[in-house]
């Protein structure tokens, strides 16, 4: 594998197109393959050869189009580049810029592994200039290209004192909130409803209206019981003049003919 990867960055050429855009081998290129595998590799080229295929992904390229980033990610993109085609460079890597949002070179992502594993040709060209799609392919770049490229001598450079660090927001920590056991929840809430409704049933008769009295009457006394029988209505009649009598005493604005209407209707019924 040491000497397959080798072999492959001492062969390696651009692809060539014709005037139409399509692909055409250069055969030259490939009867002169004997010529080129005794050469040495290029400057700086593979000094660590791992035996296999690197591809250096950088993912999330289209930050470089965002308006809101643009300007951070511009001062310090030349730089980050030119050191990471340093480290490629050193293991024969290829570099390619992506962007799932955008879909930005998943296919000569994906082209370029078939080439590079089952010998597929290689029908993309290095794009050294777009920032959000970079591609090199390994084999491309030496250090004299390198060198070329670093005008400002950058590479010399600590990543530090290029790249000024991304400040981080002052945040509030707000306390913890610990949630309550729900067992312990339902238990308090079970007690509390129990003590409700002890409370409630020792309240004084007297202290309740007409209305509130009538349905705890029917609620407390008449929820267990069986359906009422026809011949149980005139009884029941009775039951509610007596609450309208008995509040009627407390409170004069009720109506007894109502409660008298109503024991009338229920003895005609």
């Amino acid at each position: 594998m040491l000497i397959i990867v080798s072999e492959y960055l001492k062969l390696f050429e651009e692809p060539q197109f014709d005037e139409e855009g399509n692909f055409k081998k250069d055969l030259l290129s490939e009867e002169n393959s004997h010529l080129k595998l005794q050469l040495p590799l290029k400057e700086g080229l593979l000094k660590t050869n791992l035996g296999v295929p690197l591809i250096f992904l950088v993912n999330k390229s289209d930050v470089v189009t965002q308006t809101g980033e643009r300007k951070r990610f511009e001062e310090g993109s030349e730089f980050i580049l030119k050191h990471i085609r340093s480290y490629a460079l050193t293991y024969g890597a290829t570099i390619i810029y992506t962007s799932t949002k955008q879909n930005i070179n998943l296919n000569v992502l994906y082209d370029y592994i078939l080439h590079r594993i089952y010998k597929f040709d290689l029908r993309h060209r290095p794009n050294i200039m777009d920032r959000d799609s970079y591609f090199i392919p390994g084999g491309y770049d030496s250090l004299a290209v390198l060198k070329n490229f670093d005008m400002q001598n950058e590479l010399s450079m600590l990543y530090e004192e290029r790249v000024p660090p991304v400040k981080v927001k002052n945040l509030l920590k707000e306390d913890e909130i610990v949630c309550e056991d729900v067992n312990v929840f339902l238990k308090r809430f079970v007690d509390k409803i129990q003590r409700g409704q002890t409370n409630m049933s020792r309240r004084n008769v007297s202290d309740y209206g007409t209305e509130e009295l009538t349905r705890n009457y029917i609620t407390n006394e008449e929820k267990d019981k069986p359906a009422m029988k026809p011949e149980d209505y005139s009884s029941n009649s009775r039951v509610n003049f007596d609450i309208f009598k008995t509040n009627s005493v407390k409170n004069p604005s009720v109506d007894i003919s109502a409660a008298k209407a109503t024991t009338v209707a229920d003895k005609i019924v």
